[in-house]
């Protein structure tokens, strides 16, 4: 599954979609399939907050499309 950023309006920050359940990971929860918690959405957290530790995250949304070619 590929890891993709996307863009919060509410946040004005980018957050990485979980490819699996398609959860928002800028909401802090975790996404459901058939009523049991996603296991890939941790995975995409990890990831996240790696990236906003180093520095290494999308600033615009037009940086969202092309960090979303390079990953």
């Amino acid at each position: 599954m590929k890891l993709t950023w996307d863009w919060c309006e509410m946040c004005e920050k980018a957050f990485i979609r979980c490819p699996k359940c398609g959860n928002n990971s800028c909401n802090g929860g975790y996404g459901e399939i058939d009523g049991i918690k996603c296991d890939v959405c941790p995975i995409v957290y990890q990831y996240q907050r790696m990236a906003y530790e180093t520095g290494a995250i999308p600033e615009t949304e037009n940086d969202i499309k092309w960090m979303n070619q390079k990953i």
